[in-house]
């Protein structure tokens, strides 16, 4: 009803509810205006927990990333909703193809819990560096931040995949890509004037052979584009793989910096602190190998002061 009213800022809504209508009636350059609707019945709010595990601001964030993870359409393994568990107090995000989790939160249960990855975790209200509050109840959880509780209805039946051995850093990684602070500012300045030639993927070379070097290619051209993060490093073997660069953006946009590799094909691992994320890599089909007619640019070699 309300997005219907194409009331101007300075209009005064007034509502008139009688029993089979609810009115929404204001004046627009003297001209009234009217829209109506159907009143609806809702279930009334659940009972409020009788008690909350306080948690830091720094829930809120994780809800959203791990939201932002989980899949938008319903799927065999309820990817569609984020994982609560409450003996570790992590949360967990993935769509089957990029998995966000980070552990270390309060929460007043021990088992886990599924719940409907939300965009609410997105409003700048959510934002607040307020600290979170926890609570179950009976069939509910709520989340009390400011002035806002929301609730969300725990899904009792829903599967979720076993995602633990992903989250592991694999004892099998052959190389680790170490991303410098100021080289991560350049990724993210260039990595969205690359060229790709597949939109839905968007792939982009990642090679760790001496130098950190991302290599992308326009769709019917032989020489590739590479950029040379000249203060970023890796360690161990040297390895190429092809990866979503939306994938990659992400996780330097949430501040990792540390990504671990076991193969080319295989997932990448990156770890901050509590922080995991992981993705899944293209297949080799994808990689682009090193030419030297490429485009070349590098980043500063020394930090901007």
């Amino acid at each position: 009803m309300l997005r219907n009213c194409q009331a101007s800022r300075q209009s005064k809504i007034s509502f008139q509810a009688d029993a089979d209508r609810i009115r929404a009636c204001w004046y627009e350059m003297g001209i009234p205006q009217q829209v109506e609707a159907k009143p609806e019945t809702f279930q009334p709010f659940p009972e409020l927990p009788a008690s909350w595990e306080e948690n830091p601001p720094e829930l809120m964030d994780a809800l959203r990333n791990a939201s932002d993870s989980a899949e938008r359409e319903p799927s065999t393994f309820t990817l569609s909703h984020i994982r609560l568990r409450g003996r570790d107090g992590q949360i967990v995000g993935t769509d089957g193809r990029q998995l966000f989790s980070e552990d270390g939160f309060k929460f007043p249960w021990q088992q886990s819990h599924l719940i409907q990855a939300s965009p609410l975790f997105r409003l700048s209200e959510m934002r607040s560096k307020d600290r979170t509050f926890v609570g179950k109840a009976i069939d509910w959880i709520a989340f009390r931040t400011g002035r806002w509780t929301i609730w969300f209805k725990i899904n009792k039946t829903g599967r979720y995949p076993e995602i633990d051995s992903l989250l592991e850093k694999s004892q099998s990684a052959i190389s680790t890509l170490r991303l410098d602070e100021s080289d991560a500012g350049y990724l993210l300045r260039s990595i969205k004037h690359l060229p790709s030639e597949d939109v839905l993927y968007a792939p982009i070379t990642v090679d760790l052979n001496g130098a950190v070097v991302l290599r992308a290619k326009a769709p019917g051209k032989v020489n590739p584009t590479e950029v040379v993060l000249t203060r970023s490093s890796k360690e161990g073997a040297n390895l190429r793989f092809a990866a979503n660069r939306q994938y990659l953006t992400r996780a330097v946009q949430l501040g990792f910096r540390e990504f671990s590799i076991s193969r080319g094909e295989s997932r990448v691992v990156a770890q901050a602190g509590k922080r995991s994320m992981v993705w899944a890599n293209l297949c080799q089909d994808s990689v682009i190998a090193p030419r030297q007619s490429a485009i070349r640019v590098e980043s500063p070699c020394h930090a901007p002061t």
